[in-house]
């Protein structure tokens, strides 16, 4: 299960759906991001921090440079 999941789970929302529309996501988008096939936009991420103020950002997502981008 994503960390996303498990924080909705945490706040008794039950289904991706009912998670999407807390975070204001279409529940397409919350399912690409959960099963890793899209990166989430910072748009997403604050979206997310609204919606869970408490929630910490770094258990939640991982920062990655584009391929190509040295530290």
């Amino acid at each position: 299960m994503s960390k996303l999941r498990e924080l909705g789970r945490a706040h008794d929302i039950t289904t991706d759906a009912e998670l999407a529309r807390t975070i204001g996501v279409d529940p397409t988008t919350l399912y690409r991001i959960t099963t890793g096939r899209v990166s989430p936009s910072g748009t997403f991420v604050a979206q997310v921090k609204v919606a869970f103020p408490s929630a910490s950002l770094d258990a939640l997502f991982t920062a990655q440079l584009p391929t190509g981008l040295v530290a």
